[in-house]
């Protein structure tokens, strides 16, 4: 990694984030995340992003007080580099769902 940028985020809920950035050699960004107290946290989107060094991403992390979690989809994508999903996996408060039923019901019954 080439460099580090932070940004101080204040939300809409009023609390404090913190975005690191981390650059590939290229300048293109390599990765992203977002901490709350010292956790991986992000409500509104993935905490980590990682980046592969044409631009496109490489993984999306979704975390909540650095436990892997979301609501309405996977909390964990895997691209290849043209931007195709290779694997997702679903999480809810840190425990893994496999379970078709509980994933459909997490997509809203219509995605699988």
């Amino acid at each position: 990694m080439k460099e580090e940028k932070t940004i101080y985020i204040d939300t809409i809920s009023g609390e404090k984030l913190i975005k690191k950035i981390f650059y590939h050699n290229n300048d293109y960004i390599e990765k992203e995340s977002y901490y709350l107290n010292d956790k991986l946290h992000r409500k509104d989107g993935p905490a980590t992003i990682e980046y592969w060094e044409n631009g496109n991403i490489e993984r999306e992390y979704y975390r909540l007080n650095n436990k892997c979690h979301r609501e309405d989809g996977p909390a964990i994508i895997y691209y290849d580099n043209n931007g195709n999903i290779e694997e997702e996996f679903f999480y809810k408060n840190n425990k893994e769902i496999t379970d078709n039923l509980q994933i459909m019901v997490m997509l809203g019954l219509n995605k699988i």
